[in-house]
């Protein structure tokens, strides 16, 4: 049997090394216990902006009136970081005052100046000074991810690329983490932390199952080399098409079960010899004309004429006329 502190060491061990793993090697675990604490998770600064040439000098040794060169405008200055994300387990929320936490984004950086311009030659006006570069944005906060020492994260798999075939043959399960999401984030840490005001606090995680309804006339084994990547973002199913046919079909929802029907399937091959036509009308009368390319079978040839003018007095003269061979042009 597990021990309280031992349980708690070993849950300090699972936060640190597989949740930076889950969401990104620069996301910080944190487990909150009664000793105060301090992290800073600021974002970095971003870098100045160069500042633009200044226009090379004109030679103004023959004389000629000119005007000077304008200088080369600076560059924008880098925007700042965004804070890294903190994931945080704690058995008491009260435990969270002990932490403090500095999450602000960098600084943006500094724009480059303009580059200044040239003197005008004999008279002529100086260029002008390149105009400056923009700032850079300040980041954004980190995010702040609460999760209970009993909890099991599970990341799953929001997104999969599968074969229509392998599609075919079983349903795609997908998952994602559930997340509730709460104001009063500065509330709950030590006040002189420097934080966005709401936070995440896991849920578990959601399973779909995605089912392939083919409804084609085609034979499905025809797109053996078709590659689909479904994803879910927020309540929606978004489909991907890597490589294969061009794919007609529908995505309905029943709870937590999508059905993907194929009505109809086009390969690209199909579509080569078609071109775009006259796009005409609008909303529900549009119509959109496509043609099909017609190839003649009799050949097509080309000759080339060289023509030869003099240019004289009165005006030009036509001189000869030369056939070029095909090999020649």
């Amino acid at each position: 049997m597990i021990k309280h502190n031992q349980k708690n060491i070993l849950i300090l061990i699972l936060a640190l090394f597989l949740i930076p793993y889950a969401f990104g090697l620069q996301d910080v675990a944190i487990y909150a216990d009664e000793s105060p604490s301090s992290y800073d998770l600021s974002g970095g600064d971003g870098a100045n902006g160069i500042s633009g040439q200044q226009a090379y000098a004109l030679d103004c040794s023959d004389g000629v009136f000119r005007h000077g060169r304008d200088g080369d405008p600076g560059h924008n200055g880098e925007d700042g970081d965004k804070g890294k994300n903190a994931f945080i387990y704690y058995s008491e929320l009260s435990q969270l005052k002990n932490i403090t936490l500095f999450q602000q984004g960098g600084f943006g950086g500094i724009p480059g100046r303009g580059g200044v311009g040239t003197s005008g030659c004999n008279g002529g006006l100086s260029g002008i000074q390149g105009p400056s570069g923009k700032p850079g944005a300040q980041g954004e906060y980190g995010d702040i991810f609460l999760f209970q020492e009993n909890d099991s994260f599970v990341k799953g798999e929001a997104t999969k690329v599968v074969s229509l075939i392998d599609f075919s043959k079983k349903d795609l399960f997908l998952s994602k983490p559930k997340w509730s999401f709460h104001e009063g984030a500065r509330n709950l840490f030590a006040p002189e932390s420097n934080i966005k005001n709401y936070y995440k606090k896991y849920q578990g995680h959601i399973d779909y199952t995605v089912k392939l309804k083919w409804s084609s006339d085609q034979d499905i084994q025809k797109y053996g080399d078709t590659r689909l990547a479904f994803s879910v973002k927020g309540k929606s199913l978004q489909v991907t098409s890597y490589r294969g046919p061009i794919i007609d079909y529908s995505i309905s929802r029943v709870g937590q079960a999508y059905t993907f029907e194929v009505f109809e399937a086009t390969n690209d091959e199909e579509l080569k010899n078609l071109a775009f036509g006259k796009l005409r009308g609008v909303g529900e009368d549009i119509i959109f004309e496509v043609k099909e390319r017609f190839t003649p079978e009799v050949s097509v040839e080309t000759s080339f004429v060289m023509s030869l003018y003099a240019e004289e007095e009165n005006g030009i003269k036509f001189i000869s006329q030369f056939q070029l061979n095909d090999s020649v042009v």
